[in-house]
């Protein structure tokens, strides 16, 4: 075998073992874009039941269990809508099962808490006590993560009625 031909079987060996790493990488895009549609259709579904809800925020939700949790792929555990009615601020959603979750608090009760970086990453959020736990919402920002901190902080102002600068 001359130089050529040798380097050649190299060049696709490389080509085969940098496409055998990528394999990975391109399974976690497939995932995130099919939790990204579910929870799309989550919302239209939301609203499609709930017309003319008034002012609402699309959000990802996650429980204070999920929150806290140490080993997770995402920080969330489902996504609904949070809109203000005169009884105070409702949230329906769907975990990513399809069980319902309705939840209703006062803007009192609403803290903005930004990132939460370890176990969480770069997303920021806001929490809302309910007696006996706590959850937590960020915005919902579509495929990726970058804006939340903007987009959840403006829920935030909206739903507690207070001017915060993010942390």
């Amino acid at each position: 075998m001359d130089d050529t031909t040798s380097a050649i079987i190299e060049i696709l060996f490389g080509l085969l073992a940098l496409g055998a790493m990528m394999i990975p990488v391109l399974g976690f895009f497939v995932f995130v874009g099919f939790q990204n549609s579910k929870r799309k259709r989550i919302r239209e579904k939301i609203l499609a039941a709930n017309p003319g809800i008034g002012e609402h925020f699309p959000v990802r939700y996650a429980s204070r269990e999920r929150f806290d949790a140490f080993l997770k792929i995402f920080p969330w555990d489902s996504a609904g809508i949070i809109f203000r009615a005169p009884q105070g601020i409702v949230f329906l959603g769907e975990q990513m099962s399809g069980n319902p979750i309705v939840l209703q608090f006062s803007p009192e009760s609403v803290q903005w808490i930004g990132r939460a970086p370890w176990p969480n990453g770069a997303v920021s959020w806001f929490s809302a006590a309910v007696p006996g736990t706590t959850h937590y919402f960020t915005s919902e920002t579509g495929f990726f993560i970058v804006g939340s901190k903007s987009g959840t902080n403006q829920i935030y102002e909206r739903l507690s009625g207070v001017q915060q600068l993010p942390r």
